[in-house]
């Protein structure tokens, strides 16, 4: 089944008939104000006009034939026809048209990469992001194979020949293209130095796709000396054209420093550019996101506010992101602090402690432990009884974030079992847990352990204590 864009008129169709009828051009971005009675008259006129230049040799015009023809719903006296559209197609290449030829080194690049998972990230990034910013070319293509209109088979060497005709003619994706194959030895021994003029000779022509290769090529330094100073140059350039990996790597150079002096403000500004890009893909946008909140809920290169850092968290936590549904109920729980703030903050510490998440267990078991958030009254999230056995739910929390080796939660069950506190008093077993939480990064308790056993056990105790850590360690791998 043939696959068309199905619009009123492609827009760089639409572009060529408002230019030709002598209307303006930025009319297309404003569609509903156009008249189109006079645009439909416009079109005919400029359509006749078209054909007769292409027959009369005019490359442009043959290859803008061969676009009218493929792109066009029926209709302004044109008929579609992919047939017709490879005849003109071909009469503008046989004439050496750039962007003809262009067409052609992708027809037949077309499955030739060979396995991607053998392809340079650069050009799997190149070919994935450009096929989707480019992607009337990509169903011109494909209607070419489906509908049998391309005869002449498939030749990475063929396709190298034509790029770079087309590529010193200055066609910009053409340079794109011939930068991807040499730097993946795709039709070429692979030439790193080859792909960066290329790349460069793009990106200089303002290709988005090129600039961001160029720069990850300068960040990894994998194929040409590292170099961040240039990463950054052509990451800004992409990134204010809207890609967000780009932006997202912005943020992080200004962050941490590198290859520039750290700005909170500029590191922020880039983040959010790159959260609010509706075009990134997830792996891009959520890093951003959750750097946007957290930077909100710290002030961290823009003013603090808690309604924004809960507004970016909320929209991961939402969608299941463990680690946003714990920020989320920490920005709950440390901004305005409201009864509905303190039930928000308890459903979200107990949605992240259910996903295993061994902040919120501790949290959770703070909060039942020392009434923490203002819970003194029985929460939609748990039954009144949970109320009355405060100790042993929050035991129960602690136990779950112990066991993942976080520090503070292990303190608080040596400290349980010290005191028994809703849980039989255990010196042995409390000296362990405190050695664990020594063991998993608390310095603060290594004094405080020695005195606790000096003064609380026997020899034997802390032998048979020392033991315990010792297994529970092993087991853990630590």
């Amino acid at each position: 089944m043939i696959k068309r864009i199905r619009m009123h008129l492609p827009v760089v169709v639409l572009s060529l008939f408002l230019t030709m009828s002598g209307l303006p051009v930025s009319g297309v971005a404003q569609a509903e104000e156009i008249n189109w009675d006079q645009l439909e008259d416009a079109a005919r006129k400029s359509f006749i006009e078209l054909k007769r230049k292409a027959e009369k040799g005019n490359a442009s015009a043959q290859h803008l034939m061969g676009l009218v023809h493929f792109g066009l719903t029926p209709g302004y006296g044109i008929r579609f026809s992919i047939t017709e559209s490879a005849r003109w197609f071909a009469l503008a290449a046989e004439q050496g048209y750039p962007d003809t030829l262009y067409l052609y080194g992708r027809l037949y690049a077309e499955g030739q990469w060979g396995n991607g998972e053998e392809l340079p990230d650069v050009a799997l990034w190149v070919l994935g992001t450009d096929r989707t910013d480019d992607f009337e070319m990509q169903l011109l293509i494909e209607n070419f194979y489906e509908e049998d209109e391309w005869d002449k088979g498939q030749s990475p060497s063929k396709a190298l020949a034509l790029f770079e005709r087309a590529a010193k003619r200055g066609q910009v994706k053409a340079q794109l293209y011939l930068g991807a194959m040499y730097y993946a030895g795709v039709g070429t021994p692979q030439d790193y130095g080859q792909a960066i003029k290329w790349f460069t000779r793009a990106a200089k022509g303002n290709d988005r796709v090129a600039q961001f290769a160029l720069g990850y090529i300068y960040q990894k330094g994998e194929s040409t000396p590292q170099d961040y100073k240039k990463a950054i140059k052509w990451f800004k350039q992409a990134g204010q054209q809207g890609v967000g990996e780009a932006q997202v790597n912005l943020g992080y150079f200004h962050d941490n420093a590198i290859g520039t002096p750290k700005d909170d403000a500029e590191a922020f500004k880039w983040f959010k550019m790159a959260a609010e890009n509706e075009t990134a893909p997830d792996k891009i946008a959520i890093p951003a996101q959750f750097s946007v909140a957290k930077m909100y809920a710290s002030g961290t290169g823009t003013p603090q506010d808690y309604p924004q850092a809960i507004k970016w968290y909320g929209k991961l936590a939402e969608r299941g992101y463990i680690e946003a549904q714990f920020q989320l109920a920490e920005a709950l729980h440390n901004g305005n602090n409201t009864a509905q703030d303190s039930e928000d903050a308890l459903k979200w510490y107990l949605t992240a402690g259910k996903n295993n998440h061994a902040g919120a267990q501790y949290m959770l078991g703070a909060i039942f432990d020392m009434s923490l958030i203002g819970l003194t009254h029985p929460s939609a999230h748990y039954s009144e009884n949970a109320f009355e056995d405060r100790d042993k739910i929050a035991i129960e929390w602690y136990t779950k974030a112990a066991e993942q080796c976080h520090p503070k939660a292990g303190y608080q069950l040596g400290i349980h079992y010290s005191s028994g506190d809703g849980i039989p008093r255990d010196k042995v077993e409390a000296y362990k847990w405190y050695g664990i939480s020594v063991a998993c990064g608390d310095t603060y308790l290594s004094r405080d352990t020695q005195d606790f056993a000096r003064e609380h056990l026997t020899p034997e105790q802390v032998s048979e204590a020392q033991s315990r850590i010792a297994a529970w360690l092993e087991k853990h791998g630590k």
